[in-house]
């Protein structure tokens, strides 16, 4: 199996120093020698969220979260250790090297580097060209600028069949790639352009990489788009248009906007709102809320205020209550797309409207309201069926309770008849709402273990002492164990910041971030460390002996296990002896 050495990886490490990758996302005030922050993983009025540039890491004092450069783009993101490696990598410019096979690796690779290619022919055709003045025209006319043509790569594909084709020939690009991604079509005569006099949105992942495209008419043609299709890099149901620039703003602003197409996300990019994404005329899917809850728990969805706006609002309501987000809906004037309120009001007007947008449980009974006659048992029966299905959804009881009163209140029902009703829906297709997690009752840590961990951290000396006489079954509490282990897995000194990449163990990674970002205290004496680390091997082999005495209490010992038994109680108590008074 494919794998990165441990010395591509510190070098990635150190290519990209964590104040820089954590302020790309939401800004740092320096206190010290460290940077403060409000925590990104948690509410808090007051900053705990800290980064240490000496130290490589980030630690919350608030919720514990913790760890190197790695681990803030893994929790932040949502992804694996390898993925979080990619990406500091191409931000560093470092080329990945695996141990094994990469031939997938390097086809995909290969596969972006056309769609990057092909994207800035788009682009320079449309803003350096004569054959780009009518496009833009257009998008002059749609209040465009230039600024954001440039920042969203904005293109144009002239007319005529083959003009993609031919730039590929002198680029020796083979049409096979162009096919497998959509670009090209294969015809009788030959293969012809995907898009022809369209301009064009490159469609980027999380990531910033070119995955597809969208190509928009200028007039009033039919179909109005054309998009790439599904191909190995691009898959509609799982990227959301412009997140890769919003992300960061994302984070910063709270909550993000969803809006369904690209000219709506821009030109509310451009009104300064640029936490703004876009699904592109689909229906949110799972992949979409999992991309959105990286970066937020409040999503505001911004769709056209006619029927078919509508409608695209509330068939992202399971998908998005389902995976815990708190969804409002921006509710624009009869007539208007989010571009066109832009245009015609201007961005503060925009944020009035985000800032009254209503919950989505309030706009789905509003909805229904008016579709439906409560006056009517039908009526009734719609409603509550409907809303109660989508209550049942909620995580947080105290909103569900909430939503049923004043379900009950506008049906004049009890709420425990609707409460009743949506149990019997969810066991028909909705989902039940979900009980509280059970919490495991908390073990309990030994203060010499964490004592001797944080010792081990801060000097490699402690390392070479620990070594001599505990192993990692010495300790109890898993996390000291994880950090124990790696610590003596190598001979050689590893830094703690290193330390943090070489265990996929999150309590230890913590635990790591935790004990180098708190203030250092004074030097330890090697007395009182000596003494530390024989109280706890006196405290392990006692442990050992009481499990040993237990085997010789178990019924149907033999002989012969009772002798081996015994020497090995006495063989502890010699050890024990040996150790003296501690």
């Amino acid at each position: 199996m494919a794998r990165i050495s441990d010395e591509i990886i510190d070098r990635i490490q150190s290519a990209n120093d964590i104040v820089e990758v954590v302020s790309s996302y939401f800004p740092l005030k320096r206190a010290g020698r460290s940077f403060k922050a409000l925590c990104p993983f948690h509410r808090e009025k007051t900053p705990s969220f800290i980064v240490s540039p000496d130290k490589q890491i980030y630690h919350c004092f608030g919720c514990g979260e913790g760890g190197n450069v790695f681990g803030f783009l893994m929790k932040l993101e949502n992804i694996g250790f390898l993925d979080a490696v990619k990406m500091l990598a191409e931000r560093a410019r470092i080329e990945l090297r695996f141990d094994g096979e990469r031939g997938g690796e390097d086809k995909k690779a290969g596969l972006y580097r056309i769609n990057d290619m092909v994207s800035r022919s788009y682009h320079k055709t449309l803003v350096a060209s004569g054959r780009g003045k009518a496009a833009l025209a257009y998008l002059s006319s749609r209040s465009v600028t230039g600024d954001t043509i440039k920042g969203f790569m904005l293109g144009y594909a002239p007319g005529g069949w083959d003009n993609l084709g031919k730039w590929a020939r002198k680029k020796e690009i083979p049409g096979s790639q162009l096919r497998g991604l959509g670009l090209v079509i294969p015809g009788e005569r030959g293969d012809y352009d995907r898009f022809r006099d369209r301009i064009i949105f490159p469609i980027r992942n999380v990531s910033g990489k070119v995955v597809g495209f969208s190509g928009r008419v200028m007039g009033d043609a039919e179909p109005k788009y054309v998009n790439s299709p599904d191909s190995s890099l691009f898959s509609k149901g799982r990227i959301l248009y412009g997140l890769y620039l919003a992300k960061s703003e994302i984070v910063s602003a709270g909550y993000a906007i969803v809006c369904e197409g690209q000219i709506d996300c821009i030109m509310l990019h451009q009104a300064g709102f640029r936490n703004t994404v876009a699904t592109q005329g689909t229906a949110l899917t799972d992949s979409h809320a999992r991309l959105l809850k990286r970066y937020c728990r409040d999503v505001v969805m911004a769709f056209d205020a006619d029927e078919a706006g509508k409608k695209a609002a509330l068939r992202g309501l399971d998908v998005l209550l389902e995976a815990g987000l708190r969804v409002r809906i921006a509710v624009f004037p009869p007539g208007l797309d989010p571009d066109g309120f832009v245009r015609k009001y201007g961005g503060e007007k925009v944020g009035e409207l985000m800032d009254s947008a209503p919950s989505l449980l309030d706009f789905l009974l509003q909805t229904l309201l008016r579709e439906y006659d409560v006056n009517t048992e039908q009526g009734r029966v719609e409603i509550s069926s409907q809303m109660l299905s989508a209550i049942a959804r909620l995580e947080s009881a105290v909103l569900r309770d909430m939503y049923l009163k004043k379900l009950a209140g506008r049906l004049g029902a009890s709420v425990s008849a609707l409460a009743e009703d949506m149990a019997r829906i969810s066991l028909h297709g909705g989902r039940a709402p979900r009980p509280p997690a059970k919490r495991e009752p908390a073990k309990a840590v030994l203060p010499v273990e964490r004592y001797l961990v944080r010792e081990m951290l801060a000097c490699p000396e402690t390392v070479s002492m620990v070594r001599e006489m505990l192993t990692r079954d010495d300790f109890i509490d898993p996390a000291c164990r994880e950090v124990v282990a790696v610590a003596l897995s190598s001979e050689a000194a590893i830094k703690p910041e290193q330390m943090i990449s070489r265990t996929e163990d999150p309590e230890a990674k913590k635990l790591i971030a935790a004990s180098i970002a708190s203030p250092e205290g004074k030097k330890e004496d090697r007395k009182r460390i000596e003494d530390a680390i024989k109280k706890l091997k006196r405290m392990s082999i006692e442990r050992k002996v009481g499990l040993l005495q237990k085997q010789l209490a178990s019924p149907g010992i033999t002989p012969e296990e009772v002798e081996r038994i015994q020497k090995e109680i006495n063989r502890q108590a010699l050890a024990k002896s040996d150790l003296g008074m501690v």
